[in-house]
């Protein structure tokens, strides 16, 4: 190789043994076998020095206890770059495999392999640190921290108010049963308890997202799912019958069995009939939003995944849309990055090999940062106004990236504890869940023709606004994001195309995409 180039990187036993070896150029196997073969013969134990030449190449070696951390390089590189790119390479196998024993570095091994292609490129090195490394190869969410500590309160609070909920039922059993004068019955008393607001006929139906008629007998139809966290409610007793009756009752669940549970984190997935190859592309993205718009983080994950199902088609490469460099992609090991990086297709290093079979293999990964506007797939906002004895929440939705068709988009916005939401104007529908208190406003389709939407509601609050965020947002989307494509699977025998079969998902699950009050 011509250039100032890192030919290998290899960890190798005090015996010579190579345990971990990570080639950066186009070098045939038995070429690096007699490279790394020779290493131990060439190195004297008792010299100062710690590289040592032949007539073709450079190793560059240091002691980690009982290992040697080595690189081979040419003899036109830079001995004092090549210096520095070994001591960062020596940082990073006690950081990645625990410890510097050989077992902990061969169980190690990919993890070690992917910190290592974050520091050499094409035989250069990269301007990186170890920090910069860790944070490239683990993809660390601060968000998702925050996500999960704010999940966790959710449930504190839902487990809560179950207890609560249930006292009071229980109660109002009991004086039921007593006949208290003046008390009446059960239904009077749960219906005069929960306030003459939450029984008018403007409220908001519950669980119906398409009748938007404002007469008592749509918007009396009052129902919601039974939480999934905290108390659980099972008609499997005389009791838990009693109990169940008495939630409808007082309006708190339908009498009619809930057969679909439109709250479920994971969204459906569409059913793909796969092929003799099929491809699928996943993309996860996480934002927080501020109250007033603005970008506080945004990050995208994607993979591209191959499954061959049929051994007849095993040796293909595939060949890709040109990619976006604004994106950090990361190939497979066993993926030629060479000609990846040069004509955006996936291949294997030995294309003489077999992708496994019926078992889908991550070929490709990559991520994007903003903390741009303008990146932001979709932009929310959340105006609460204080009034005298009224609060106003406005809420508005804009599509920025128009090449995206986002669907079943759910906007989830929190409603304070014991007061029920009256919406004045909205595009698309909306459902009140009083179990979990959210007000959630559904679109089918949201694209460069529904671009843009608002919804209103109004509810006899005057505490802080805080309380109506986080407001959570969801959706998935047959486009990616990062314009990832496959143009065609190919033959590697004879580049003839082949047909395969192709599942395509961006998606923001519960949680990853809100805005919050700062």
């Amino acid at each position: 190789p011509r250039g100032m180039v890192v030919i290998s990187a290899a960890v190798c036993s005090k015996s010579g043994q190579p345990l971990v070896a990570r080639q950066f150029v186009d070098i045939s196997r038995s070429r690096i076998e007699g490279l790394l073969s020779a290493f131990p013969k060439l190195m004297d134990a008792d010299s100062e020095h710690t590289f040592v030449e032949t007539e073709n190449v450079r190793y560059l070696y240091q002691p980690l206890e009982s290992v040697y951390m080595l690189i081979i390089t040419n003899k036109s590189s830079n001995i004092i770059e090549d210096l520095d790119t070994l001591h960062l390479m020596a940082k990073l196998v006690p950081s990645y495999c625990g410890s510097l024993d050989e077992r902990a570095i061969t169980r190690n091994a990919y993890e070690l392999v992917f910190a290592l292609d974050e520091v050499i490129s094409a035989g250069h090195k990269e301007k990186v640190s170890v920090s910069r490394i860790k944070t490239l190869t683990e993809m660390d969410s601060h968000e998702e921290k925050i996500h999960e500590i704010v999940e966790r309160n959710k449930q504190r609070g839902a487990t809560e108010t179950a207890k609560l909920k249930s006292k009071e039922i229980e109660a109002q059993k009991k004086m039921a049963r007593t006949g208290s004068s003046g008390m009446g019955s059960m239904g009077g008393y749960g219906g005069g308890g929960s306030g003459s607001y939450t029984r008018e006929p403007t409220a908001i139906p519950q669980r119906q997202e398409t009748s938007y008629s404002s007469s008592p007998k749509a918007s009396s139809a009052r129902s919601s799912r039974p939480a999934k966290k905290g108390m659980q409610l099972k008609a499997k007793s005389s009791q838990s019958n009693d109990y169940l009756k008495a939630l409808a009752d007082i309006g708190e669940i339908s009498d009619e069995p809930i057969t679909n549970d439109p709250y479920d984190d994971a969204p459906a997935v569409e059913q793909v009939k796969k092929k003799d190859i099929h491809v699928e592309i996943d993309e996860s993205i996480s934002v927080v939003l501020t109250q007033d718009a603005a970008l506080e983080s945004m990050e995208l994950k994607g993979e591209l995944r191959v499954e061959i199902l049929n051994p007849a088609f095993s040796h293909v490469f595939l060949a890709l849309a040109k990619t976006n460099k604004k994106f950090q992609f990361r190939t497979h090991p066993n993926i030629n990055k060479m000609r990846f990086n040069k004509e955006s297709s996936i291949a294997l290093k030995d294309t003489s090999k077999a992708f496994p079979l019926r078992t889908p293999l991550g070929v490709l990964k990559w991520r994007y940062t903003s903390n741009d506007e303008a990146d932001l797939p979709l932009n929310v906002t959340c105006w609460p106004t204080p009034g005298k004895d009224m609060t106003t929440v406005n809420l508005e939705y804009e599509l920025l990236q128009e090449h995206l068709d986002l669907q079943n988009v759910e906007i989830c916005v929190p409603i304070p504890q014991g007061h029920t939401p009256v919406v004045e104007q909205a595009d698309g529908s909306y459902e009140f869940d009083s179990a979990y208190g959210v007000l959630v406003w559904r679109l089918t389709v949201v694209d460069k023709d529904n671009a843009n939407g608002s919804l209103e509601f109004i509810l006899p609050y005057t505490g802080t606004t805080s309380s109506f965020f986080p407001v959570d947002i969801r959706f998935a989307s047959t486009t990616p994001y990062s314009g990832v494509t496959v143009n065609s699977v190919n033959s590697v025998e004879d580049n003839s195309p082949l047909d395969y079969s192709s599942h395509i998902q961006l998606a923001s699950n519960n949680g990853e995409y809100q805005v919050q009050f700062q």
